[in-house]
């Protein structure tokens, strides 16, 4: 979790400068004295004092923050930090939902978060807001890897249109009712697939046929039947009649990818991964590298998991047919039918070449919808009593 710190903003950065004037034994402007007998230059001191003890306070919340990799739900306590008292100075925090004003929830996005030192017949209270953004563009990162196109699939629900921020081919679902259905494991908004019907139709390109390149995804299989197969995303070389140029589905717990350059079924064209590759419920990526001298490859979170040297065919719809993603076939010498996923995919990218052993690295371990606590600018306050 990182926090961002706004560009020397704010009263935590620069000196607090306190104008007091006195009317005999009270000081009027940044503190209400509680006792006259109080002599005016005691509460000044009392106030330096406080001032230090709430940049601490400040310092250590913003720290206990930055450190605290569960933060959404340790801030539903309501507090940052447990009182402490040291040297006669007591500190207190707490931290409300900045756009309802209450204890935050799971769901809150801004927050504001209050430190208060106190000690004697002074106190001072610094408060601050902070807000949920994503760590990083997902986009820009695959793009810098090569990526030609890119669908994050990450629309609301309701929504009929798969952007392309990459590519410009926006894709078309084909069932409004699945999209922003679910969240991954950071909070971003997926689709939840479940049958062949809803999947999302990408218009063809010319840039979907390659005679070499990669692709990378995230998904998360919820089909538990160790017998049925679910389509992952496919593309049809000619007519329905024919095997299609490219289709990736799972198996039980295996990933099964299937590419062929000219429509004829062939079973040396099939690439399979190992038994318990693709758990239940669980999110896993996915590359997968063709047309190079290495075959085939699929690698799953990383990791080898296939590979079959003697494919070496190109990804080619003479027919120009759509991509589909959410959907695959079940490809068999007589037939080859589409078959829906079932479950959740997101962020599926298209490159033109194969990714090297470091971007699949990279792109297995980078989490697209991680989000990190940042300081909201301008957002400092100090109040003095």
């Amino acid at each position: 979790m990182v926090i961002r710190k706004p560009r020397q903003r704010g009263s935590i950065y620069v000196l607090t400068l306190l104008t007091v004037a006195a009317v005999g034994s009270m000081v009027i402007i940044g503190v209400s004295v509680r006792t006259a007998t109080s002599a005016e230059s005691a509460i000044t001191e009392q106030v330096n004092t406080n001032n230090e003890g709430t940049l601490s306070a400040a310092e250590l919340a913003i720290a206990k923050i930055e450190a605290d990799a569960d933060w959404v739900t340790n801030a539903q306590k309501g507090t940052v930090f447990s009182d402490l008292t040291l040297d006669e100075r007591t500190y207190t925090s707490t931290v409300i939902d900045d756009d309802t004003k209450s204890t935050p929830t799971a769901s809150t996005a801004n927050y504001r978060v209050k430190v208060t030192s106190s000690s004697g017949i002074a106190r001072e209270m610094a408060s601050f807001s902070l807000e949920w953004v994503k760590a990083l563009d997902y986009a820009a990162l695959l793009k810098g890897e090569g990526a030609k196109f890119y669908w994050a699939l990450n629309e609301e629900y309701g929504a009929t249109i798969a952007d392309d921020p990459v590519g410009n081919v926006d894709g078309g679902y084909q069932d409004k009712e699945v999209v922003g259905q679910g969240t991954n494991d950071e909070g971003g908004v997926v689709p939840v697939f479940n049958d062949n019907s809803d999947h999302v139709r990408v218009p063809y390109d010319s840039g979907f046929d390659n005679g070499k390149g990669a692709y990378s995804l995230w998904l998360k299989n919820t089909n538990t039947n160790p017998f049925k197969l679910t389509g992952v995303i496919g593309m049809r070389y000619n007519g329905s009649g024919d095997v299609p140029t490219l289709s990736v589905v799972v198996v039980g717990r295996s990933l099964v990818v299937m590419i062929c350059e000219d429509g004829f079924y062939r079973s040396e064209k099939f690439t399979y991964t190992g038994s318990n590759t693709i758990l239940d419920n669980t999110w896993h990526h996915v590359a997968i590298n063709f047309g190079s001298d290495t075959g085939v490859e699929v690698y799953i979170d990383g990791k080898l998991e296939g590979q079959n040297l003697s494919n070496r065919d190109a990804v080619k719809s003479a027919a120009k047919h759509s991509l589909a993603i959410g959907a695959g076939y079940s490809i068999m010498s007589w037939k080859n039918t589409r078959e829906g996923f079932e479950g959740s995919i997101a962020h599926v990218a298209m490159f033109h070449n194969p990714l090297t052993s470091e971007q699949i690295e990279l792109l297995s371990t980078t989490k697209p919808d991680a989000k990190a606590i940042a300081l909201t600018d301008q957002s400092w306050q100090i109040e003095f009593e």
